[in-house]
């Protein structure tokens, strides 16, 4: 069902993706290397869930999300963890298909105390000449603690495995996915997947479906009102068609906004939390976006108006890439716009 708040698992779920699925599964079919590439709550834990769901070989899915390292050693305990419950699993079936999802409570495997490195275990488990897919979610948060150098290594020295990252904060998966040259993946041959926001007409096409699904009657003012307030984001559209049906429109464009709120400031302030001086300069480009998109030159005027002081253009950009790394705002063609339609919740309110 369309409006099930959790994230979808089958393909029959799944709206209007069939385009970036088939390009998903081309893609672990032909490399080792697969990056899915989506701005917070447009669709991409879905897609790789589903595609966990659907491929049918050994397979592991990590929500880094749920596990979160502290730091190397944490990083090691976690992928040596996925491997060798993917031994343990193959030894037990004596098969080539099946999955677990590491960190999760559905794990239901113990795994043997083993003295072998990580690597050791991952390439004797590539040496079982079984197809076997690594799946990351929100792996960019893993690239302080070296992630990508042991991706590095895998893609060099196993046959069998291929690797699937994923992650919303689209600029520091790119750093650690292999776009930098000093980056332990620059050079390898992968496969990208870009996840965009919906256009309106497939955002009313989508809440249309979704009520038809459900029997439940509606009013096309609903509609209008929900795009002219979520936009393209489909998570929100989610939120939106399922506390509708349940309570009807006006409580669930007022539910959305304040679950929203809540989400997109926790994400916001952990962003600034490292910032310092700089959080109000943050702040403010945020609050200029929520008036309108804006070409470069605009927006650096606008902000030195609001912040009443002249900012140098190195400082004005770093501004923008960290933003625009973190998936905060994006940019198309020539200017810039909020990410989230939903952001001018938080920083219109914040003082």
């Amino acid at each position: 069902m369309y409006f099930d708040p959790v994230p979808k698992e089958r393909k029959e779920d799944i709206f209007d993706y069939t385009e970036e699925y088939a390009q998903l599964m081309s893609g672990i079919k032909k490399e080792k290397i697969v990056v899915l590439y989506g701005l917070r709550r447009t669709g991409k834990t879905s897609l790789m869930r589903t595609a966990f769901n659907e491929l049918e070989c050994l397979k592991a899915y990590v929500d880094v999300r749920s596990v979160m390292p502290r730091n190397k050693k944490d990083l090691e305990a976690l992928f040596k963890k996925t491997f060798s419950s993917l031994e343990n699993l193959l030894e037990k079936t004596a098969a080539s298909i099946g999955g677990i999802e590491v960190g999760l409570a559905s794990v239901g495997l113990t795994v043997r105390e083993d003295q072998r490195l990580t690597h050791e275990i991952a390439e004797n488990l590539d040496k079982k000449g079984k197809k076997i897919v690594i799946f990351i979610d929100e792996a960019q948060l893993l690239k302080k603690f070296g992630a990508d150098q042991f991706i590095g290594f895998l893609y060099d020295n196993t046959k069998n495995m291929t690797i699937v990252l994923g992650g919303s904060e689209v600029g520091i998966l790119r750093e650690f996915s292999g776009e930098e040259a000093d980056s332990p993946l620059y050079g390898r041959a992968k496969c990208e997947v870009v996840i965009k926001k919906l256009e309106k007409e497939k955002c009313a096409e989508f809440l249309r479906k979704g009520f038809e699904q459900l029997r439940v009657k509606h009013e096309e003012k609903w509609i209008e009102e929900a795009i002219e307030l979520i936009d393209g984001i489909i998570g929100w559209h989610v939120l939106y068609g399922h506390y509708a049906v349940n309570n009807g429109h006006r409580k669930a464009i007022t539910k959305v906004k304040k679950e929203a709120a809540t989400i997109i400031r926790s994400e916001i302030n952990a962003f600034l939390s490292n910032k310092g001086e700089s959080t109000n300069r943050y702040l403010a480009i945020l609050k200029q976006l929520a008036v309108r998109e804006m070409g470069w030159k605009e927006l650096k005027i606008s902000l030195e108006k609001e912040t009443k002081g002249e900012i140098a253009e190195s400082r004005f950009y770093s501004y923008l890439e960290n933003l625009l790394k973190h998936g905060f705002i994006e940019k198309i063609g020539e200017t810039y716009q909020l990410g989230d339609p939903l952001i001018p919740l938080v920083t219109s309110a914040r003082k």
